[in-house]
């Protein structure tokens, strides 16, 4: 039951002040570009959490970043020339109301 242990940070305090939701649509969903496009994902760091979404984008991406300028390197050099990517639309956090927490069992 138990998936893992893990020490909750305060972004802000470590240098992550910038957070944000990106919605990822791809070209296609051959399983060779959405594999690809996973395999990217997982392996940036300032992805903390992806999702597969229903509706019209395929993925959900939870990012951190230093600031706007981290942020928008990571957009334009990495997201954006991911295998796949056609477009997104990021929305970025203004504040935390509830922020992720223990599951209610």
């Amino acid at each position: 039951m138990i998936a893992r242990y893990a020490a909750i940070l305060d972004p802000a305090r470590i240098g992550l002040a910038l957070q944000a939701f990106v919605l990822v649509a791809l070209d296609d969903h051959a399983e060779p570009t959405v594999a690809a496009f996973q395999r990217a994902v997982s392996l940036r760091p300032e992805v903390l959490a992806a999702y597969a979404v229903s509706g019209e984008m395929d993925y959900l991406l939870h990012v951190v970043a230093a600031d706007m300028e981290a942020f928008a390197d990571f957009a334009t050099r990495d997201l954006l020339r991911m295998p796949g990517v056609r477009a997104s639309r990021t929305s970025f956090v203004l504040k935390a109301l509830k922020p992720p927490s223990t599951l209610p069992v």
